[in-house]
Order: C-alpha cells, then structure tokens, then sequence
C-alpha cells in the first residue's frame, strides 16, 4: 500500500504548498485515534508523501534571479491547481484544465511573461565583412561595403585580394599598393 492510498483510505487528502510543506485535509472529520494515527504516520513518512505529491522543479536556468522566487511560487500554484482540477489524474490535457479552471491559464501567462522577459533579445544586424564583392553587396564597387569609405589597399602580389584601409588598416613595414578613389 501506497503512502498516499494510506491516506487516502482514511478520507485525508494530501497537498504540498509551492513552499514544500505538506498539507492533511480532512483531519477534522475524523476521530481522535484516527486523526492521532494520520498524522503520525505523515511526520514518520513525510519525504515519501512529497515525492508522490511534489512536482519537479521548474527549470529556473533561463529565469534572471529576480524573477525566480515569483516563478517558483507560480510553478507550485499552478501545479496544485492543475491536480485539483484533475483529481489527481496528471493525464488531462491542457485545454480541459483550463476550461475547467481559467485562473491555471492566467498562471501560466504570467509564466510565460517571466520567461520571455528572460530570454535576450536578437542581436543586432551585423556589418557586412569588408573584401566581399560589390556585385554581391549591391553597393558601389569602389566603396567598402563595412564602412562606406574608398580607401583600399593589397599585398603588392599578383592575386591579392584589395583591402579596405580603414577597417583593416595595413601593418607598418608590409609592401603593399595603396589606392584611394575619389569621388
């Protein structure tokens, strides 16, 4: 026999808080031994209830840490509402859940809310890397496609690829051609 069915057996319904403590409902409606048995045996086997009852944690790795406690706390509610609405059948979909219980769906907006402030925004455009082609870049063949400014270099080899001298200004003693296009 199962913790729970233990408890269960006896008309006593266990929950645990979104702090971790366990709950006895229906204490009160049963007589003095009983109620003396119930409770005993909760303290003596307290970790083993919670395992059955707890849900995982959430996963807080992309929650910034000032959200975290509220996210915690909304994680249980939401948790212990979703087993109240089932009964303890952690098998209903979602859309019944909510249909049957609207304020699950207001918890995990907040959630969601929480999460999305987490999550960085995309960066940002990035420039385009100098030597592509013009013909690719659709831009003025002689201005740089990074920078916008015409002042190009190369390795003074055959096959060199030109270089714009303002990103990539050449270093001091290299034999280089220089060229600056006015416009």
């Amino acid at each position: 026999m199962s913790h729970l069915s233990f408890l269960n057996n006896r008309g006593v319904q266990a929950t645990v808080t979104p702090e971790g403590r366990l709950n006895l409902k229906g204490l009160s409606g049963l007589s003095d031994e009983t109620r003396q048995e119930v409770v005993t045996f909760a303290r003596e086997n307290k970790a083993a209830i919670l395992s059955g009852l707890q849900p995982p944690p959430p996963d807080l790795s992309q929650i910034q840490p000032g959200h975290a406690q509220e996210y915690i706390t909304l994680w249980y509610s939401a948790w212990t509402l979703a087993d109240y609405v089932d009964g303890g059948d952690a098998t209903a979909p979602y859309p019944d859940r909510v249909a049957r219980l609207p304020e699950l769906n207001q918890i995990i907006k907040r959630m969601r809310d929480i999460e999305d402030s987490s999550t960085p925004g995309t960066p940002s455009q990035a420039k385009k890397i100098p030597n592509i082609p013009a013909d690719y870049t659709d831009q003025d063949p002689d201005t740089c496609p990074a920078c916008g400014q015409n002042q190009w270099w190369r390795k003074n080899k055959p096959n060199s690829t030109w270089i714009c001298g303002r990103c990539h200004p050449p270093a001091t003693g290299l034999d280089v051609i220089s060229e600056r296009i006015i416009s």
